[in-house]
């Protein structure tokens, strides 16, 4: 686990505590797991990774895959950050 992809899920485990559980994070595929994702979870998400990382999501990229695990997250996060 690189050290973004770390810090992604202390920040969901610590600022979403009711919508995603820690054996959910762990799993490759969220969905599966049983979190309960749908189109407000996921602009909960989008807003909070854009306040804590200081970048702006473009709406095609709300897709179930770009959010289907942290791995995934983790690559949307850094795609940004990398085009700063």
């Amino acid at each position: 686990m690189n050290e973004l992809h770390a810090e992604i899920r202390r920040l969901l485990l610590e600022k979403m505590p009711d919508i995603v559980d820690e054996l959910a994070l762990d799993s490759e595929d969220i969905f599966y797991a049983g979190v309960a994702i749908n189109s407000f979870t996921v602009v909960s998400v989008v807003v909070l990774l854009e306040e804590h990382y200081e970048i702006t999501i473009d709406s095609r990229n709300f897709t179930k895959d770009r959010f289907a695990s942290i791995s995934s997250i983790a690559e949307l996060v850094q795609e940004y950050l990398e085009g700063r």
